[in-house]
């Protein structure tokens, strides 16, 4: 966190640097990292679906936080436990990622190249 405040002040306000990147190939290990974090907190990581392989455009050094944060979250909420749901649908113009935890639903959408 501390670096990419570094980096964000250093950038100034410029733009992210997107890249076009493999979205299941950017997403499948960093599920499997979370997955090891949130076991020991009695909270399970569910895929309802693969995630699709098509290239996005995408900030691949900042991403990752954005699903830290959310299942960070998703576990704060869930002090007993819990399963987080993670379902993916491409549309002709977007990467749609949405989790869900108990009734609350959260979607984030990326375009793809």
């Amino acid at each position: 966190m501390i670096s990419e405040l570094l980096e964000f002040t250093r950038e100034g306000h410029r733009s992210p640097s997107l890249a076009p990147t493999d979205y299941a190939g950017f997403l499948q290990p960093l599920v499997e990292d979370l997955r090891a974090e949130t076991e020991g907190k009695k909270v399970r990581i569910h895929l309802d679906n693969q995630p699709p392989a098509v290239q996005v455009q995408m900030t691949p050094n900042r991403l990752p936080n954005v699903f830290y944060n959310l299942v960070h979250n998703a576990v704060d909420a869930m002090p007993e436990g819990g399963q987080i749901t993670l379902r993916f649908q491409l549309t002709d113009a977007n990467v749609v990622s949405t989790r869900q935890i108990t009734n609350c639903t959260t979607s984030l959408s990326f375009s793809d190249v």
